[in-house]
């Protein structure tokens, strides 16, 4: 620790000296992938804002909170919003709400919610894909610095095209890491750093309008504007110089280099983590870097697939208790901890991710703010203006989405979902129940889901330890009651515990939503829930539980 004190004191009183240890961007633009969004080929213009990417500062008297620089822990949580004033329609980007040719847009309000924004200049904020946990389109870091040269710059000379730029705590521990990796063989690339709201929305333009991109393409390959780590003046693409110059650099492979590796071993030393592992289920047992194959879906704690070049600084004191943290908690195991986790835990955020904003590309996997009320419409009495009992959303999900209000608490059903009929048989497997549910809008319910490939109950298994899917070799991992949620219990005839439960979702759902435990939308009507669990004698208690209680009848089913 004096060691690395002694080095911070050298490097600022260096005045940034001159030694190549990051190389400069290419006049081409380079590309990030989920996180990051730049791309390889095809460059977005940076000089002049796009024509449907309109973007202007916000109002200038907000005040921000106090910052705390070293991120550390503070006596009392942060809050986890601040508001804002309302920015008007020429602030939105235009490119999402806007959508594309097949309808595939976001709600202004998920755009702009109201119920406010994330701090940015907290070291600890959680910024993620969900509506609730998005920066303001006016924060731009007040710190900002060249990497290379140390000198200040505004947000708005920050750009791709001319130069790279950090918060100065994180520029200057940036570059102990590089003098650190360059020490060991490895001299760094800094590919992409700070990037604005306006710029985030035009490179998320670029994504959805190139030549076989689109939409729904583009949402897993950049992250919306206000969404991305990169406006935080926090977060950089790192890659190696060497990797650089063999081509396409946002590969999965370059977490197996030996740079990669030392990234992943040794940034958390200077105060940066990797926000973004490779997904459990994708991992072969044992690395931190291999896979078993073809890329899949998003790692569901954290809303992004694998990026080892993506690296955010939360402060050297904060990433040595994430660290410590991360080493406890069982890595490799269904109990890893990612920085989403840990942040939520730090904030006391009960699920483990939410789902992302609803954009028409994941419908029923995804939530939205608004309420979906439509205009008022003349009482035909008195002429008085009205608005219906029940709103409904109109976003592109519809009822299709997990709805939260103002207060980022998911809306409640007008009434209680309800068991319609319960059959159970036995299988080779074990006992398959079949449960056909009346389910109101609206209701909230939680993984795990229990798909044709989803979790199932074996001898042993409960939901504190049940694998997320049938595929060999899946993890066990706990699925803790989640506030307000609705799953379906299950347990023999006789004892008072319920150790199998399940979320009220068809089992059309997708299996790798188990990777996470997390509220989810139902859809309103008749659901069928078919969930496997071990042998129990002749009887089978099924019922419904909310907050960890049954709630309603107890439904005693013989076992033909």
């Amino acid at each position: 620790m004096r060691r690395w004190k002694l080095s911070l004191l050298l490097s600022i009183a260096g005045a940034w000296a001159a030694y190549p240890l990051v190389t400069a961007q290419p006049r081409r633009h380079g590309a990030s992938a989920a996180s990051s969004g730049e791309r390889p080929r095809a460059p977005v213009d940076a000089s002049a804002p796009a024509p449907d990417a309109t973007v202007t500062r916000a109002d200038a008297s907000v005040t921000r909170a106090p910052r705390e620089r070293s991120g550390a822990r503070a006596e009392r949580p942060r809050p986890l919003l601040r508001a804002v004033p309302s920015p008007t329609q020429s602030q939105r980007c235009v490119t999402l709400t806007h959508g594309d040719r097949d309808g595939r847009w976001v709600h202004p309000d998920d755009v702009l919610p109201p119920l406010g924004f994330v701090d940015g200049d907290d070291l600890l904020t959680i910024v993620n894909r969900s509506p609730r946990f998005v920066l303001s389109p006016d924060y731009a870091p007040d710190d900002l610095i060249e990497i290379e040269t140390g000198e200040p710059h505004t947000a708005d000379e920050c750009t791709p095209a001319h130069r790279h730029c950090l918060r100065r705590e994180a520029a200057e521990s940036l570059r102990l890491m590089l003098e650190s990796m360059a020490a060991t063989g490895h001299v760094g690339h800094v590919h992409s750093a700070f990037r604005s709201f306006g710029r985030q929305c035009e490179v998320f333009r670029g994504w959805s309008r190139s030549t076989g991109q689109d939409f729904c393409r583009a949402t897993t390959s950049s992250a919306i504007a206000g969404h991305s780590q990169h406006q935080l003046g926090t977060a950089i693409d790192l890659f190696t110089r060497d990797w650089a110059n063999r081509g396409e650099m946002m590969r999965a492979g370059f977490g197996c280099t030996p740079a990669g590796r030392w990234i992943a071993e040794h940034a958390w030393e200077f105060g940066y983590v990797l926000p973004y592992p490779m997904p459990l289920a994708e991992r072969v047992q044992g690395s931190i870097c291999r896979h078993h194959g073809a890329e899949g879906p998003i790692d569901p704690r954290t809303g992004y697939r694998y990026e080892p070049w993506h690296l955010r600084f939360i402060g050297v004191e904060a990433a040595a208790r994430f660290h410590r943290a991360w080493a406890a908690s069982g890595p490799d195991t269904a109990r890893e901890l990612t920085l989403e986790q840990w942040l939520r835990q730090e904030r006391g955020v009960d699920a483990d991710v939410d789902l992302p904003v609803c954009d028409g590309c994941a419908c029923g996997l995804c939530t939205t703010f608004h309420d979906g009320a439509p205009p008022p419409t003349p009482s035909p009495s008195a002429g008085a203006r009205t608005r219906p009992a029940t709103p409904r959303p109109t976003g592109p999900c519809g009822d299709r989405a997990l709805l939260i209000g103002p207060d980022g608490e998911p809306a409640r059903a007008a009434s209680s979902p309800r068991i319609e009929q319960v059959q159970a048989r036995r299988e080779s497997m074990g006992v398959r129940v079949i449960v056909t549910l009346s389910v109101p809008g609206r209701t909230v319910t939680q993984t795990p889901v229990t798909s044709r490939a989803g979790a199932s109950y074996r001898p042993d298994a409960t939901y504190t330890a049940v694998a997320p899917s049938t595929r060999v070799g899946a993890l066990p991992r706990a699925y803790p009651d989640l506030r307000g949620a609705w799953r379906l219990a299950l347990a023999p005839r006789s004892g008072d515990a319920w150790p199998w439960r399940a979320a009220l979702r068809s089992t059309s759902t997708p299996a790798w939503v188990n990777g996470a435990n997390l509220r989810l939308p139902t859809l309103q009507g008749i659901t069928t829930v078919e969930v496997i669990v071990p042998p129990v004698g002749d009887v089978v208690r099924v019922a419904l539980m909310r907050d960890g209680r049954v709630e309603g009848p107890v439904r005693e089913t013989l076992i033909r």
